[in-house]
This record gives C-alpha cells, sequence and structure tokens, in this order.
C-alpha cells in the first residue's frame, strides 16, 4: 500500500535494519518504565477505592490521571515496542489510527484534570464557604474534561493512517506516522490548535491559579504569625496539598513539553527526515511521567501511604481483630452493672438474666389469686 501523494517524514533507521545494540537496551528500558508504572497507577486506583481515608473530591481527578496513565500504557506502549523491534508498523490502519488517537488523548486529559484540581484547590482554600466543588460536580468535570479532549484529539483519526513507503534497500515498509504531517492549510491549522488548546492555555490557567493560590497562603500564613500560628486560616493539610500538587503539576508540564515542541516543530519547520532518537525520547518522558505522579502522591500524601498499608492487610487475617470482643480486666462499675459480652451458654452470668428482672420481683409481688390481706375491723 504506497501513498505517493502523501508526503511523510522519512525517519533515518527507525523503519530500517537498526542495531541489536540501539534497540535491546531500548526494548529494556520501556519495559522496566512501564512494570514500574503499571504498578504505581493500579496500587493508586485500588487504594482510593477501598480506603475511605483518601476518598475526596481530588482524589477523583487523581483516579482519573491514573486511568488516563493506564489507558496509555496498555495501549501505545506495547505496539510502540513491537514496531521498534520489528523495525516496522504490522499492527494495521485501524491500530494505527487508535494509537495515535490515545496517544494525542492521554497528555490532554491529563493537563485538563490537572486545571480542574487546580480549580478546586483555589476555591476549596480561598472561598471555602461560597462555592464548593462536591462529588456531583467533580464527577461532571471529570465527564467534561473526557469528552473535551476526546473531541480535539479526533482529527487523529482523520491525519494517522497506515502507509507505504520503500526503505533504502528498496524494499516495502509499512509505517504509522508519528507526528502529523502539514501537507495543507488544515492540517496545520489542526497540529497548532491542538498544541493552543493542549497545552498552552491548560499551562497558562494552572500557572495563574498556583500563583494566586500561592500569595493567599503566604499572606494568610504572614499574618497569623504575628499572634499565633493556630489561628491560620489555611491548615497545614491544604498547605501540604497544595504544595503536592504544584510539584506533580511541574514536572507533568515539563514531561510533556519535549513532545509538544517536536509537534510544533514538525509543524512550522517541513523537516524531510526525523532522527528515531527524536522519537523515543518523547515516548520514554511521556512514560516517565505516568511514573512520577504515583511516587509523587506516595511520597507526599500520608494519608495514601496509610491506605497502602490498609489495602495491603485486607490481605491478611491478622491485620484484623477478631469479631468478638471480651473485656479481661473490668472496673467495679461494669462488674456491677455487667458491662462487657459474655458466655451466651451461662445461664447465671448473662447479661440478658441479670437485665432481667422478673426473678428479683416476682418474689416481692403479692401472689393474686391467694387472700389480700385487709385493714378493715
Amino acid at each position: 500500500m504506497f501513498d505517493h501523494n502523501y508526503t511523510i517524514l522519512r525517519p533515518r533507521g527507525l523503519e530500517g535494519d537498526r542495531p541489536l545494540v540501539q534497540i535491546i537496551p531500548e526494548v529494556i528500558l520501556l519495559g522496566v518504565l512501564w512494570c514500574i508504572s503499571v504498578i504505581g497507577n493500579l496500587l493508586v486506583c485500588i487504594v482510593i477505592y477501598r480506603s475511605r481515608r483518601v476518598q475526596s473530591t481530588t482524589n477523583y481527578f487523581v483516579v482519573t490521571c491514573a486511568c488516563a496513565d493506564l489507558l496509555f500504557i496498555f495501549v501505545v506502549i506495547p505496539l510502540e515496542c513491537g514496531r521498534i523491534i520489528l523495525s516496522e508498523w504490522v499492527f494495521g490502519d485501524f491500530m494505527c489510527r487508535c494509537v495515535r488517537f490515545v496517544q494525542a488523548v492521554f497528555p490532554n486529559v491529563t493537563l485538563y484534570i490537572l486545571t480542574s484540581i487546580a480549580i478546586d484547590r483555589y476555591y476549596t482554600i480561598v472561598y471555602p464557604l461560597s462555592f464548593k466543588v462536591t462529588r456531583e460536580i467533580a464527577k461532571r468535570m471529570i465527564v467534561m474534561c473526557c469528552l473535551l479532549s476526546c473531541l480535539l484529539s479526533s482529527y487523529s483519526l482523520y491525519f494517522y493512517k497506515e502507509i507505504g513507503i520503500l526503505s533504502n534497500d528498496n524494499a516495502s515498509k509499512s509505517v504509522c506516522p508519528t507526528f502529523v504531517n502539514p501537507i495543507n492549510n488544515t492540517s496545520l491549522a489542526f497540529t497548532l490548535s491542538s498544541v493552543l488548546l493542549q497545552y498552552v492555555i491548560p499551562a497558562v490557567v494552572v500557572g495563574v491559579i498556583y500563583f494566586r493560590l500561592t500569595r493567599f497562603i503566604w499572606r494568610s500564613s504572614g499574618k497569623c504569625l504575628r499572634f499565633k500560628r493556630t489561628t491560620n486560616n489555611v491548615p497545614r493539610t491544604k498547605e501540604k496539598m497544595v504544595k503536592m500538587l504544584i510539584v506533580m503539576t511541574i514536572v507533568t508540564m515539563v514531561l510533556f513539553l519535549p513532545f509538544f515542541c517536536v509537534v510544533l516543530w514538525v509543524a512550522l519547520y517541513l523537516p524531510t527526515e526525523m532522527n528515531p532518537t527524536i522519537f523515543i525520547v518523547c515516548l520514554f518522558l511521556l512514560l516517565l511521567a505516568t511514573v512520577a505522579k504515583p511516587m509523587i502522591y506516595a511520597c507526599c500524601n500520608s494519608n495514601f501511604r496509610r491506605g497502602c498499608k490498609e489495602v495491603f492487610c485486607m490481605s491478611n487475617s491478622r491485620c484484623y481483630r477478631s469479631s468478638t470482643y471480651a473485656i479481661t480486666t473490668a472496673s467495679a462499675f461494669g462488674k456491677k452493672n455487667h458491662v462487657g459480652i459474655m458466655n451466651g451458654n451461662s445461664v447465671r452470668n448473662s447479661p440478658t438474666k441479670a437485665f432481667d428482672r422478673s426473678n428479683h420481683v416476682d418474689k416481692s409481688v403479692w401472689p393474686i389469686q391467694g387472700s389480700l390481706p385487709t385493714t378493715y375491723l
């Protein structure tokens, strides 16, 4: 299947014969990062689902980021590893479009969710009484982020397709283009608008929100230090949460930046050849972003670490107490009032018998059928 009218960036070596010395380290590194990312993101989802300690509106957004990471990990990375090993795309046109669609949706969803988290933290701390992001509002924001991301990334289903080219040894090769080739004004407009809407605008919005939020926390803490630290308007737990989210956002933005820079470079400068190392480095950085977020969340969130311990204890019966409780050393008040759970087989010491006053009252009650005493003479 050859398309001579389609201008393609010819990668030097990616769809040709590549030395094993270069392929093996790339595949091993991708495999190691893949395993760490799968474990970390699955653990985030399980802990937030099983532990009530970390179930909050912010963590709903965190779970959505973890699900987007898992989608990217299970769909894109294995097929790209096969492409690197085989030096050819052998998975068909449909999978080519699906892989590029997921590759475009993944950073878009992540950045929009990070923007939603910034909005949630801003209103929670600055305007705690006027507006609150409830769980229903958080779910609606997540749905809107996913739908908008899919809509903005739908161009990849049209512009990406499997094509055939001739390699350097005149052998036919199937290729799934890595980037959109700006062969006309439409593709160029879609590429520029996608970079603007998917990366630039979310980065600016998140930067402004966290700048104002940091200034508010700093001013609040500075004023209260003159009197008492306990009168700080912003709790220390929320301050730690904001610091963690800022670190997570900065790391994610920095790791996504090379991918969008390469997209802009291809769209504006129209290079005729593309070194495969550039694409592989961008792929490594995207995968590294999926590894970094769970690690930051585990290192900076003590509740998440406690939730991990609770989840691990659920598979071990020794982590839980028996369903039967007994008081070994009771106080005088407890002994007098029969406080505690006792053996039900013992009739004498049963709490039900102890609180049943009929046995004590029957002795002093006048007999109904007997003759009543009279006071009349």
